[in-house]
């Protein structure tokens, strides 16, 4: 049995949260991992098979920004939810939380190049000094 407070709020969730929010969460986040799939495809024709223009790094970054902002979004809307819904993908919140992390490292990678002197510690640091 409702409450009348249960059913007073009823439109007002049903218009933020669906009539079925774990439902519509797991939604957008299977959509948000098809729109990462096409950008890791474009991102593989425009940055890895070719020399990146500056035109391509400015729209890689700005794709790549948002997924990584759309993505956090979703994180915190699971945890919200106290977990992301059993569903026929098997995606789970750590799937979701690795994802981000890798659009982070690829971002740092493109957009946050390191600089010389510690690139040079790197390398050094892995393949010794080779002269």
């Amino acid at each position: 049995m409702s409450s009348t407070a249960e059913m007073n709020w009823t439109p007002t969730k049903q218009a933020i949260l669906g009539t079925n929010a774990d439902l519509a969460l797991y939604g957008e986040v299977s959509v948000w991992f098809h729109k990462l799939d096409l950008f890791q495809k474009d991102e593989n024709l425009r940055m890895f098979l070719q020399q990146p223009g500056a035109e391509d790094l400015q729209i890689h970054k700005r794709l790549i920004l948002r997924l990584i902002a759309d993505g956090e979004h979703l994180l915190s809307l699971i945890r919200q939810a106290d977990g992301l819904p059993e569903n026929r993908e098997k995606i789970k919140e750590s799937d979701l939380a690795a994802a981000v992390e890798d659009l982070r490292d690829t971002y740092r990678g493109w957009h946050e190049p390191l600089a010389p002197e510690r690139r040079n510690q790197v390398l050094a640091g892995v393949f010794g000094n080779v002269a």
